[in-house]
């Protein structure tokens, strides 16, 4: 088994991109309903007369663009995890596709030959060690902070809705008391 699959690296980066998309829809959403609101919104009479609902309104958006700001700041560090293993596998690349060749044209010319198999091994170990560690890493890294990443979007997306409903609650009661 490889150390790990482009594919999967591939599909990974693909819902990356889409986790990127609705954060970054849902930040708009949310800081364009704080304008509105103190622009307009805040203005209108049934929340005049209910003023304790406009104040959980502004909250509920500021609550939803915070936790997708802070989607946001951790779906970088899952881009830095992706181009960690994307170095990797580069550096892996080159040393299967040249060090062959330099190893056998070291190991001609070479007075101890010992001496050259024992530093071709020692690189070829530090290699090794290094994918495995990074994979390692990848996969401690990686798994949490998307976890995170998706129960902060969904706050955020429930936040955001909470401050439509409670905007329609506030009309409600203004309504019926009218």
């Amino acid at each position: 088994m490889p150390i790990f699959d482009r594919e999967d690296i591939q599909l990974r980066l693909e819902a990356m991109k889409m986790n990127q998309g609705t954060m970054q829809q849902l930040m708009t959403l949310s800081a364009g309903g704080l304008a509105l609101y103190f622009s307009f919104i805040g203005k209108a009479p049934f929340l005049e007369s209910l003023r304790v609902l406009g104040v959980f309104v502004v909250l509920s958006w500021v609550a939803s663009l915070c936790a997708a700001v802070i989607a946001h700041r951790l779906h970088g560090k899952l881009v830095l995890c992706i181009c960690n293993i994307s170095a990797l596998h580069r550096r892996i690349d080159e040393l299967v596709d040249g060090y062959p060749e330099q190893f056998e044209e070291e190991l001609r010319g070479a007075v101890n030959r010992d001496a050259v198999l024992a530093r071709a091994k020692t690189k070829v170990n530090e290699e090794r060690q290094n994918a495995v560690n990074t994979t390692n890493n990848f996969e401690a890294e990686f798994f949490p902070i998307q976890g995170n990443t998706n129960l902060l979007m969904t706050l955020s997306l429930f936040f955001f809705v909470l401050g439509f409903v409670m905007l329609g609650v506030g009309y409600v009661l203004w309504a019926a008391s009218a």
